[in-house]
């Protein structure tokens, strides 16, 4: 269960988007999707065709990330952060020990319900569409 503890939005990372998120994202906030890009990213070498957010001033965290832990954009937020914890390198055991003892503080939480195995299902499935993207680029 996510706590808004912000830690999975904070740290050494990467958040790409792809051109239909960041497209999405600009309406959300408003503004043209040139002014989305110049403003709230930046350009992403490793796969064309996507930007990475930028971070926020002077900080490691998300750009969209608030000083209460919440998410500016959560509900268009990019499929990265929206199948987080469920991402295919994650599943194997010594990366989701490492996650669950560092970042995410929901895995295993005492408040948390009992876990929704389809809705992890949909998000890995999500997860899964996008790591094989990155692989074809």
């Amino acid at each position: 269960m996510c706590t808004m503890c912000g830690k999975c939005c904070t740290g050494d990372g990467e958040i790409w988007v792809s051109s239909e998120e960041a497209a999405r994202i600009a309406r959300h906030l408003n503004m043209s999707i040139q002014r989305f890009l110049d403003t709230h990213t930046k350009q992403y070498s490793k796969y064309k065709g996507w930007r990475m957010l930028k971070t926020g001033e002077g900080s490691s965290s998300c750009i969209f990330l608030g000083a209460d832990n919440k998410c500016s954009i959560h509900a268009v937020r990019p499929s990265q952060c929206s199948t987080y914890p469920w991402w295919p390198e994650l599943t194997l055991d010594r990366e989701w020990e490492w996650e669950k003892a560092n970042i995410c503080e929901g895995f295993d939480h005492p408040e948390a319900g009992a876990l929704d195995v389809e809705e992890a299902a949909k998000q890995l499935r999500e997860a899964n569409k996008m790591t094989q993207v990155a692989d074809l680029l």
